[in-house]
């Protein structure tokens, strides 16, 4: 039984540790008609990628992302930013979305 609980216990602590590596940094406004997005940050603790898309789930654009911080990077869109609402920026790693956050759409 104590057996079940410690490894239970073991289990948890990594899962949770390895959930918390997988964020963004503080993510800044985008204005109205920008036509890419500079990520300030993104940390992963396996390699994946950051994708962006539009309040209907349209991806506008993604860029790939290695395990560890990921600094500055430039995520290209598909088509330029569109007035009103917000932009959805989510981190994927081994095709599940780990980390989701809003951007907020300026102009």
């Amino acid at each position: 039984m104590f057996r079940k609980i410690a490894i239970a216990a073991t289990a948890a602590t990594l899962l949770g540790s390895a959930a918390a590596a997988n964020e963004f940094g503080i993510l800044d406004g985008v204005e109205e008609g920008a036509t890419f997005y500079d990520v300030p940050l993104a940390t992963l603790d396996a390699a994946g990628m950051v994708q962006i898309e539009d309040e209907e789930g349209t991806v506008l654009g993604m860029a790939d992302a290695s395990a560890g911080p990921n600094t500055d990077l430039r995520i290209d869109f598909t088509t330029p930013v569109e007035a009103g609402g917000e932009l959805v920026a989510k981190i994927i790693v081994g095709g599940e979305v780990v980390d989701i956050e809003m951007i907020e759409i300026d102009g």
